[in-house]
């Protein structure tokens, strides 16, 4: 199910297992996230897929700055901002109710793991990483990050019912 508020932004609502999500703030841009994400699904390109809480809205922009992202204008809007980058999506979302997160796209594993092992200052304690279901090497993902002391949880992609109890 889909639900849609001009204050509350777009919502999916999966009934198994009974989770939220927050997807955006306008219907559009939901649109197009699911357009480019199928369009990265054709091409084989950026599979692994991870997110984490923010500490603060202001950590996102010094990531991006970090890793010399670009913003995608047609992915974003008053809620969710996506950037893009050699071998790199990220989309900071920023619901009206809990936590602001970040959801990566990468193109291997050791690039995932380079990037969260440079971000764990932006990462709300506890840090933890939620590994999409979907990612191709989610264990060897799942035991890299683990070797560095993050706690890990598979996803859903459901990813504010996953962090929604962060303070």
């Amino acid at each position: 199910m889909v639900f849609w508020g001009s204050a509350a932004g777009v919502w999916t609502y999966a009934y198994l297992p009974e989770r939220m999500s927050f997807e955006a703030g306008e219907v559009l841009t939901w649109l197009e996230t699911l357009a480019f994400e199928e369009q990265l699904e054709e091409s084989g390109q950026l599979r692994e897929e991870f997110a984490f809480p923010l500490r603060s809205r202001r950590y996102a922009d010094a990531l991006v700055r970090q890793l010399h992202l670009r913003r995608m204008d047609e992915c974003s809007d008053h809620r969710v901002t996506s950037y893009v980058g050699d071998g790199l999506w990220l989309r900071q979302l920023s619901p009206p109710l809990g936590r602001s997160f970040l959801v990566l796209r990468s193109d291997s594993v050791a690039r995932a793991v380079d990037i969260i092992n440079g971000a764990k200052e932006y990462i709300a304690k506890p840090p933890t990483i939620s590994v999409s279901n979907w990612s191709p090497n989610r264990e060897s993902l799942i035991e890299a990050l683990r070797t560095y002391g993050l706690r890990t949880a598979t996803s859903a992609r459901l990813w504010w019912s996953d962090f929604r109890h962060v303070k």
